[in-house]
C-alpha cells in the first residue's frame, strides 16, 4: 500500500492496515492505478518512439506540395514546359513496338531516344567495373538512375518541386523508351547502335543477354508491357504533380 495516496494526498495513519489495495479515504484501487500509469507511460513512449517519423513525413509533404515563390515569368515559363512535356508524353504512349522497329516513331519521339541513348551507353562503361552481367544490365539501369537524380536534386537540394515533376515525368519516358528494347529480346528485330539488329549480331542485345540469364526470355513481351505501363503511370502523375503546383502558384500570385 502506498503511504500516501496518489489521488486524494491522503497520508496513512499508524492503525490504517498497510496490507489493503484500496484507499480508505478516497477509494481509489492502487492495482488499476498502476496499471492506468503504466498504460500511458507505454502510449507516450511509443509517440517518441514514431514521432521522428511523423517529422519526416510532413516536411517531405510539404517540400512536394509547397511551390516555390517566384513571379510570374517563371510561372509562365513552367505552364509552357508543362504544355511541352504533355504532348512528348502523349506521342510516346501512341508509338508502338512496330513504329520504333520500322522506324516510323514522331521525331520528338526520337529525339528523347537519342538522349536517353546517351545516359544508357554510358551506363555500360560506368557500371563494368562491377562485372559482366552488370556491364549489360549498367546501360539500361543508368538510363533509369539519371532522371531519378534529376528529380532528388530540384526536390531536396533546390526546393523546387516543379521542377522535380520534371525529373520524374523523364523517369517515365525512360522507361517507356526501353519497353520496346525489353519486349523485343526473343525477336531481336530492334537496330542496334552502329548497324544491323540483335538478330545480325549475336550477342549484342541486352535484354536477350539480361533475361536469358535470369530464366525469363519468354516473358519478354510481358515484361515489356509492364515497363511501358509503368513509365505512362509515371508520366501521368508527373504531369498531375505540376498542375497542382502551378494551380497553386497561380492561387498565390493572384492572392
Amino acid at each position: 500500500m502506498y503511504q500516501t495516496c496518489p489521488k486524494c494526498g491522503h497520508s496513512c495513519r499508524a492503525q490504517e492496515s498497510r496490507s489493503t489495495n484500496v484507499c480508505p479515504a478516497c477509494g481509489l484501487r492502487y492495482d488499476k492505478w498502476l496499471k492506468q500509469r503504466y498504460r500511458s507511460a507505454h502510449f507516450q513512449s511509443s509517440q517518441r518512439v514514431t514521432r521522428p517519423w511523423v517529422t519526416a513525413c510532413s516536411r517531405l509533404a510539404v517540400a512536394v506540395l509547397t511551390p516555390r515563390d517566384d513571379g510570374r515569368k517563371e510561372w509562365s515559363g513552367r505552364v509552357l514546359i508543362w504544355l511541352l512535356l504533355a504532348g512528348l508524353g502523349l506521342a510516346t504512349v501512341t508509338t508502338s513496338y512496330e513504329d520504333v522497329v520500322e522506324g516510323t516513331m514522331p521525331g520528338a519521339v526520337a529525339f528523347l531516344h537519342r538522349i536517353d541513348l546517351v545516359f544508357h551507353e554510358a551506363g555500360h562503361v560506368i557500371f563494368s567495373v562491377l562485372g559482366d552481367f552488370m556491364v549489360v544490365t549498367g546501360g539500361s539501369l543508368m538510363q533509369l538512375l539519371v532522371p531519378l537524380l534529376v528529380c532528388g536534386a530540384f526536390l531536396f537540394k533546390r526546393s523546387d518541386p516543379f521542377g522535380a515533376s520534371v525529373g520524374m515525368w523523364w523517369t517515365g519516358q525512360s522507361l517507356a523508351d526501353l519497353s520496346p528494347y525489353i519486349a523485343d529480346a526473343r525477336a531481336l528485330r530492334l537496330p542496334m547502335l552502329g548497324g544491323g539488329t540483335g538478330a545480325d549480331r549475336l550477342g549484342i542485345h541486352d535484354w536477350e543477354n539480361i533475361l536469358g540469364r535470369l530464366g525469363l526470355l519468354d516473358y519478354d513481351r510481358i515484361l515489356g508491357g509492364v515497363a511501358n505501363g509503368l513509365g505512362m503511370v509515371l508520366m501521368v502523375l508527373a504531369l498531375a504533380w505540376g498542375a497542382m503546383l502551378l494551380v497553386k502558384q497561380h492561387r498565390h500570385l493572384s492572392g
